[in-house]
């Protein structure tokens, strides 16, 4: 039917592919990488998303920053990312969360190069879940409530 929800008609709505042959309505290529919708994409099945990000090969910010974090966590490859840098400065700290935290901490690892600044009270990105209170722990003391 042509309002089932089948992989072909998710794939052709979500990623501009209306014929079904990787090009638009002009018969021009479009990128399959970049969803039209991005919520179309996933709606309801997170398998789909998945299997259609390895289709296209494509990561999200999300797969960047777990991959970073298993370099990082690499001997070799955390000691290669970490020789680069002789400092590192962190800015809106207030805003971080734990991955992010991570990252930072694994990327000053063995040093004191790390400096970070933020103001627990513009904290704006819990949307996100910022989390100020791993800034607050930095600083040597318990977050409020």
């Amino acid at each position: 039917m042509a309002g089932e929800k089948t992989e072909e008609n998710l794939r052709r709505d979500a990623f501009h592919d209306p014929d079904g042959q990787g090009t638009d309505e002009d018969g021009i290529r479009g990128d399959p990488a970049i969803p039209a919708r991005p919520a179309e994409a996933c709606r309801g099945d997170r398998h789909f998303f998945e299997d259609n990000k390895k289709r296209y090969c494509v990561l999200d910010f999300s797969d960047l920053e777990h991959k970073a974090l298993k370099f990082l966590n690499d001997e070799e490859g955390g000691k290669s990312v970490r020789s680069r840098y002789s400092y590192i400065f962190v800015d809106e700290c207030q805003d971080i969360y734990e991955i992010q935290d991570t990252l930072i901490m694994k990327l000053a690892e063995g040093s004191n190069r790390l400096y970070m600044a933020g103001d627990v009270k513009q904290n704006i990105c819990r949307f996100r879940l910022a989390n100020p209170k791993l800034f607050l722990e930095k600083k040597g003391r318990k977050g409020r409530k």
